[in-house]
C-alpha cells in the first residue's frame, strides 16, 4: 500500500479515541444516504434519487441475483462533484432498501481519492453523534459499475479503508447494539489503474428485516 494511504487511514484509526463522540445537530437513529433514510421503500428511494439528478441505468430482479437480495438498482450521477454509480439493494418481500453502495470513479490520482474520502468522512462524522472506528476486512474484490444498461465487474485491489459503526448512546461498543454502519474504502482498478472510492451505507434494522424475509 502507498505510504500516503497508510498514513491517511492510520491517522483516522489511531488519532481518535476508539469510541468517539462528535457534535451533531440531532441524534440520528437510522442510516441515510443523500438525505434519504435507508428503510425507505425501493420505488420511493429511486424516485427521490431521480429528483436529485440521478438516472436509473439498470435494475435486477431476484432471478438475476445470486447473493440473497431480491431487488437491485444502479443509478448514475454525480456525488461529491465526481461521476458515481449508486447501487441500491432491497429486501425480498417488502422491497425495503437496506444497503447503498456508492462507487466514485475517475480518480486516477490517489491524492484526489484521499481528499474525497476525507471530505466525505467529515460529513459523516458531523451527521452522527456516536460511533466507533474499526478496520474493515478488505480483499481483492469485484466492484460492480453500471453504464448504458450493462453491469460490469472490475477487479480492484484494496488500498485502505475505515468503518464507522454507529450507536445511539455514548459508551456502547457491542456491534449488536449498533443501528448501522458507514464504510469508506479506496481501491485501485487493475484495468484502468484509476483509484475508486467505495462507500457502503448499511442500516441494521432494514438489514435484519431483509434477512427475515429471505428466510421465508
Amino acid at each position: 500500500m502507498n505510504r500516503k494511504l497508510i498514513s491517511f487511514f492510520s491517522v483516522i484509526l489511531s488519532g481518535f479515541l476508539l469510541l468517539a463522540s462528535f457534535p451533531a445537530a440531532a441524534q440520528e437513529t437510522r442510516v441515510s444516504f443523500s438525505g434519504i433514510q435507508l428503510g425507505t421503500p425501493y420505488k420511493e428511494f429511486v424516485k427521490q434519487l431521480k429528483r436529485q439528478g440521478f438516472k436509473l441505468d439498470k435494475e435486477r430482479e431476484e432471478d438475476q441475483i445470486f447473493y440473497g437480495s431480491c431487488k437491485e438498482a444502479f443509478l448514475l450521477g454525480n456525488y461529491d462533484g465526481n461521476p458515481a454509480v449508486v447501487h441500491l439493494t432491497a429486501s425480498c418481500k417488502s422491497k425495503t432498501v437496506y444497503e447503498v453502495e456508492v462507487v466514485i470513479r475517475e480518480m486516477i490520482d490517489e491524492d484526489e481519492a484521499i481528499e474525497a474520502a476525507d471530505r466525505l468522512l467529515d460529513e459523516t462524522r458531523a451527521r452522527y453523534k456516536h460511533f466507533q472506528y474499526e478496520q474493515p476486512s478488505l480483499n481483492n474484490t469485484l466492484v460492480e459499475m453500471s453504464a448504458r444498461g450493462r453491469v460490469t465487474k472490475y477487479l480492484c485491489l484494496p488500498k485502505g479503508g475505515v468503518l464507522l459503526r454507529l450507536y445511539q448512546v455514548p459508551g456502547q461498543d457491542d456491534p449488536k447494539e449498533s443501528f448501522g454502519s458507514v464504510t469508506v474504502s479506496i481501491y485501485e482498478n487493475t484495468l484502468g489503474h484509476e483509484h475508486v472510492v467505495v462507500w457502503r451505507f448499511y442500516d441494521r434494522k432494514a438489514g435484519d428485516l431483509a434477512s427475515r424475509e429471505a428466510e421465508k
